[in-house]
C-alpha cells in the first residue's frame, strides 16, 4: 500500500511481472490446446481497481487494467476459435489478499473491526464477500449458458461501484 512517490523501479518491476505478466505466461501455457479442440473459457480475476482505483494500491490500480485490455484485445483475437476472454473484478472479499491489507491496518493502529466495519459501510449489501461469491460467477462465465460473453469486466463487489459501466 503505497502512493506514487513511494514507489521503486524495482518494485514496479516485481508487481508487472506478478500482475501482468504471470497472465500473459499462463495464457500462453492453455492457449494451444484451446485452440486445437476449439473451445476454451479464459477467465482473469482482477480488482473492482479496474472500474475505480483503490487509494494507496497504485501497481494494482496500473497494472491489473493491463489485463483487462489483453482480455479485449484476446477476445477479439480469440472468438472465431470458440475461446471467450473475460474478467471478474472482485471488491472487498474475504481472501488472503484482503487479509494482508487488514494485517497492514492493524500494523498502522487500526483494529480489525474497525477495518472491517469501515469497509462494509461503503458496500451497499453491508457485507464484505465470501470466495464462493466470485466462485458462482466463474462457475457460469466457465460455462456453456455463458459462450456469447467475452471480452467483459464484470465486478462482483456487493454494489461497491458506483459507475453505471
Amino acid at each position: 500500500m503505497k502512493g506514487f512517490e513511494e514507489t521503486t523501479d524495482e518494485e514496479w518491476h516485481y508487481w508487472y511481472d506478478v500482475t501482468f505478466m504471470g497472465v500473459v505466461r499462463s495464457i500462453r501455457r492453455v492457449l494451444p490446446h484451446m485452440k486445437k479442440q476449439k473451445f476454451g473459457r479464459i477467465i482473469n480475476i482482477t480488482s473492482i481497481s479496474v472500474k475505480a482505483p483503490v487509494e494507496r494500491l497504485i501497481y494494482s490500480n496500473a497494472l491489473r487494467l493491463a489485463v483487462v485490455g489483453l482480455a479485449k484485445s484476446l477476445s477479439m483475437e480469440l472468438g472465431p476459435f470458440g475461446i471467450t476472454v473475460n474478467n471478474v473484478a472482485p471488491g472487498y472479499h474475504l481472501t488472503e489478499g484482503l487479509e494482508r491489507i487488514i494485517r497492514k491496518r492493524e500494523e498502522e493502529g487500526a483494529t480489525r473491526a474497525d477495518v472491517l466495519s469501515q469497509w462494509e459501510e461503503k458496500i451497499p449489501l453491508r457485507r464484505l464477500g465470501q470466495p464462493q461469491d466470485l466462485a458462482a460467477l466463474i462457475t457460469f462465465l466457465a460455462s456453456q449458458q455463458a459462450s456469447y460473453i467475452t471480452g467483459t469486466t464484470i465486478q462482483v463487489d456487493g454494489g461497491l461501484y458506483a459507475g453505471t459501466l
